[in-house]
C-alpha cells in the first residue's frame, strides 16, 4: 500500500497508542507506521534500541515491543547504574512525568531534555553535570528539580522559565552566583542552596514570596538584598556560616519563621525588628561577636531553643525571663559574670549551658537554686 500524507489526527492517533503501555497499543501503532510517511519508524527504533541501552542494558535477542513498552513507562528510573551519557533521543519520551537519575556519572544533559514537555519531576542528584541546556527551561510543567551534588557553576538563564517549580535541590555544587531569572519562579515553596560559594543574591530574590523553606548555609554571603523582606511566607531560613556582618530590618516582616540559624557569621548587632518574630521556635546566633541582645525580645514567647555559644556576651537582657516556652538555652564561651534574675521564670527550661563564662560559685548556685528542674552545666 502506498504511504499517504496523514492528518494530525492521524498522527495523534499513532503516538497515543505508540506510547501506551498495552502491547496491542503498540503492535497497532507500528502497523499504522507503515502506511504514514511522515514517521520515520527506522530512526525512531533507533532513538529506542540506544536508549534502552544506556539505561535499560542490552536486550537479549531482538529489540521488540516488550522493549519499547518499558520505556513508556510514565516514570524512568536510572539509580546507580555508572551512566555518563544521556542519549539525545530521550526526547522522544515525551509521556515521561519523572526522570530520576541519581548516583551517576553525567557531566551533560542533551538539549532534546527540553523537549519532555509533561515531566514533573527531574532528580539528577549526585552527578557530575556542570552545565545544564537553555532547552531545560521548557519544562514548564516540573514541578521538583533535584540537582543537589553536581559540579554546577553556573545556571541558564531560562531557569527562571519553570513557572512551576515548587521544589529545587542546587545543594553542593559551586555556584558563584545567580541568574536574575531566579525570581521569576513564583510558586517555589523549597530551595535549597547550601554548600555552594555564593558571593551575594540577586534583587530578584525578594520576587520568591511563596518561599517557606530556603537553605543558604555554608556560602560566602556578605549581605542580603533589600527586598529580602519580601519573603513573608519564610517558616525555615538557614544562613549559617557565611560571612554576614549584619542583619537587615526587614526580617522583622518574617512573622511566619519558626527557624532562623546564622551561626557562625560576623555579627556584631542584631536588628530591633526581631521582636516581630513571635512564632519562632529555635533561634541559633552562635559563634558571632554579639556582645549584648536587643532588649524587646519578650514577644518571642513561642521560642524553645535558644543558642548563644561562642560570642562576646558580657550580661543578657531581663527580657529573656519572659522566654516562658523556652526548653534549651546555650551560652556556653562568653563573657558572663552574673545571668538576670528573671531568668528563674523559665519553669519548662531542661538545659542551660554556661560553661566557658567567669561565672562566681556563689552565682552558679543562684541559678541552681532558682531552676531545680533544669540540667545546668558550667
Amino acid at each position: 500500500m502506498d504511504k499517504t500524507l496523514p492528518t494530525s489526527d492521524i498522527l495523534a492517533n499513532f503516538w497515543r497508542l505508540f506510547y501506551s503501555s498495552e502491547e496491542e497499543n503498540v503492535r497497532l501503532a507500528l502497523e499504522i507506521a507503515k502506511n504514514i510517511e511522515a514517521i520515520d519508524v527506522e530512526s525512531l527504533l533507533q532513538g529506542y534500541k540506544d536508549l534502552y541501552k544506556a539505561l535499560v542494558g542490552e536486550y537479549e535477542t531482538s529489540f521488540g515491543v516488550a522493549e519499547i513498552i518499558e520505556l513508556n513507562r510514565p516514570t524512568l528510573s536510572t539509580r546507580d547504574f555508572g551512566l555518563r551519557v544521556l542519549p539525545e533521543s530521550i526526547g522522544v519520551l515525551k509521556q515521561l512525568e519523572g526522570v530520576f537519575l541519581k548516583n551517576n556519572n553525567l557531566s551533560t544533559l542533551p538539549q532534546s531534555i527540553g523537549d519532555l514537555i509533561h515531566l514533573r519531576d527531574l532528580y539528577l542528584y549526585n552527578n557530575e553535570l556542570t552545565s545544564l541546556p537553555e532547552s531545560l527551561g521548557n519544562l514548564k510543567r516540573l514541578e521538583e528539580l533535584n540537582l543537589e551534588k553536581n559540579q554546577l557553576v553556573t545556571l541558564p538563564k531560562s531557569l527562571g522559565s519553570l513557572v512551576n517549580l515548587k521544589t529545587l535541590y542546587l545543594s553542593s555544587n559551586t555556584l558563584h552566583s545567580l541568574p536574575e531569572s531566579v525570581g521569576d519562579l513564583v510558586n517555589l515553596k523549597t530551595l535549597y542552596l547550601d554548600n555552594n560559594a555564593l558571593i551575594s543574591l540577586p534583587e530578584s530574590f525578594g520576587s520568591l514570596m511563596n518561599l517557606k523553606s530556603l537553605a543558604l548555609e555554608h556560602n560566602a554571603l556578605l549581605s542580603l538584598p533589600k527586598r529580602v523582606g519580601n519573603l513573608g511566607k519564610l517558616e525555615k531560613l538557614w544562613l549559617n556560616y557565611n560571612r554576614l556582618t549584619s542583619l537587615p530590618e526587614s526580617v522583622g516582616n518574617w512573622t511566619n519563621l519558626e527557624v532562623l540559624d546564622v551561626a557562625g557569621n560576623q555579627l556584631t548587632h542584631l536588628p530591633a525588628s526581631m521582636s516581630s518574630l513571635v512564632n519562632l521556635k529555635r533561634l541559633t546566633l552562635s559563634n558571632n561577636q554579639l556582645s549584648d541582645l536587643p532588649k524587646n525580645w519578650d514577644n518571642l514567647v513561642n521560642l524553645e531553643d535558644l543558642n548563644l555559644e561562642q560570642n562576646q556576651l558580657i550580661s543578657l537582657p531581663k527580657c529573656l525571663g519572659d522566654l516562658v516556652n523556652l526548653e534549651w538555652l546555650e551560652l556556653n564561651d562568653n563573657q558572663l559574670t552574673s545571668l538576670p534574675e528573671h531568668l528563674g521564670n523559665l519553669k519548662n527550661l531542661r538545659r542551660l549551658s554556661l560553661m566557658g563564662n567567669p561565672l562566681a560559685s556563689a552565682e552558679v548556685s543562684r541559678i541552681q537554686a532558682q531552676l531545680p528542674n533544669c540540667e545546668v552545666t558550667f
